[in-house]
This record gives structure tokens, sequence and C-alpha cells, in this order.
């Protein structure tokens, strides 16, 4: 990824010009993590983000398929648990 043509690519009227509303996805998203919401529209966030990404010479669907080859290895943990760790949903 070059940094610096992204930012030269970022700053072309032709790109701005298709930008509209992205950073309002982006906001509308954040908000709705913040507050612990389910996001009201994730596709609109996708796009958002499949947009930026682009920009900056990056796939989304390579990033994608990268995470799901992931392998969560889960930690050990040394505090036995306790009924005063429990916590009521």
């Amino acid at each position: 990824m070059s940094l610096t043509g992204a930012r030269r690519r970022l700053a072309t009227p032709d790109r701005k010009d298709r930008l509209p509303g992205f950073d309002k996805a982006i906001l509308d998203v954040r908000n709705d993590l913040y507050h612990h919401r389910p996001i009201s529209n994730r596709q609109t966030c996708v796009d958002a983000c499949e947009r930026l990404l682009d920009h900056f010479d990056g796939h989304i669907g390579a990033l994608d398929e990268a995470l799901s080859n992931v392998v969560y290895v889960r930690p050990t943990f040394k505090i036995g648990r306790h009924a005063r760790h429990d916590i009521a949903v």
C-alpha cells in the first residue's frame, strides 16, 4: 500500500465526488457500536469500508479471506472462577 499515492488520490476532485454520505455511514456505525446497539445497516458500513480501503490500495475481500484463515487460540487463566465473578445479564 502506498500511503503517498493514496493521499494524492483522495485529494483529487473526482474522488471527493464519490464519497458523499461516506462520513455519515461510518459515524452512524460508530454510534451504534458505542451505544451497544446492533449495526443498523451493515451493508452500508461494508460499502463505506470497502471504498475507504480501496483508496489505500487494499481490498476488503482479501482482508476478509485472511481473517477467515486465522486460528484463535484460547488463553489459559490462572484465577479460578467463583460465584462472585458471575455477572447478571
